[in-house]
Order: structure tokens, then C-alpha cells, then sequence
């Protein structure tokens, strides 16, 4: 095997390494991180990242009113139907 990750687990990894860097106080990397979590999470509909990014938000609400936080936040949402 090559030893890479798959996609899917790449971003899996990066949500907890968002989760992480939230936990730290380190609210614009965590955004940062989160929002490549979720564009992969979307890619590979993958739930399982989806929720550790939906407590990611959760913890960056002390945050949420700076750019990166935000645009995680609204990165979650779902779309309007």
C-alpha cells in the first residue's frame, strides 16, 4: 500500500484537527481546517465528518461572529430547498 489516507479519511482527519485547534482558541485555523474538512466531507458524503464539524461550529460560537467561523457556519447549512 502506499500509506496515503483515502480523500474521505483526509477529511476526516482535518475535521479533527479543526476540532482540536477550536478546542485550543485557535478559532481562525480551525475555520480554516473545517472548511477544507467540508468541502471534502461534501465530495465523499460523509456524514461522520459532517457531525464532527457540526460540533466544531458548536465550539467556535463564542467566535462565530469573525469571517472564518462564520463561513464555516454557513458552509454547514443546508442548502434552501
Amino acid at each position: 500500500t502506499s500509506g496515503r489516507l483515502s480523500h474521505r479519511d483526509e477529511g476526516f482527519f482535518a475535521s479533527r484537527r479543526a476540532t482540536a485547534l477550536a478546542l485550543s482558541g485557535e478559532p481562525d485555523e480551525a475555520a480554516r481546517i473545517g472548511l477544507q474538512a467540508v468541502q471534502v466531507a461534501w465530495e465523499t458524503s460523509s456524514g461522520r465528518t459532517l457531525l464532527v464539524l457540526a460540533d466544531v461550529v458548536r465550539t467556535l460560537t463564542p467566535w462565530s461572529g469573525r469571517p472564518g467561523p462564520r463561513a464555516l457556519r454557513e458552509a454547514l447549512a443546508p442548502a434552501p430547498r
